[in-house]
């Protein structure tokens, strides 16, 4: 398996790749329910998305394995949370909550850097 992690200038960027790195050593089952272990096309779709987001001033993101392989990012700022599931073939679902608790989401099919500029910015900005 290739190594996941790469050198960035971001801090976040560093700490998100060792976690995902970590995530590509568990093991089928890992869960005792079936668990798949990290896809690693979905892992290599992970890092050129954080790629994307390198420039953005974001913390680090809690990072979760799917029992179907996938890998999920979850930020929280101001009572304001994102999450970003990465699924096969590179399909991004996006959940926000907005401090009211209401919720809004989303599927991405074909993602670009805009995609999850927009996303991101409304999670630090908007």
């Amino acid at each position: 398996m290739q190594e996941v992690v790469q050198a960035s200038e971001m801090e976040w960027i560093n700490n998100t790749l060792q976690k995902l790195g970590n995530l590509s050593q568990f093991p089928a089952n890992w869960d005792s329910y079936g668990g798949l272990p990290l896809d690693p096309f979905v892992r290599d779709k992970a890092v050129t998305y954080l790629g994307w987001l390198e420039k953005e001033d974001l913390p680090t993101p809690d990072v979760f394995l799917g029992s179907g392989g996938t890998v999920q990012f979850e930020w929280q700022i101001r009572g304001k949370a994102l999450e970003l599931e990465i699924k096969k073939p590179g399909t991004i679902a996006w959940l926000k909550v907005f401090p009211n608790e209401e919720m809004e989401e989303g599927e991405i099919a074909r993602p670009n850097a805009g995609d999850l500029s927009q996303l991101t910015h409304w999670l630090t900005r908007g």
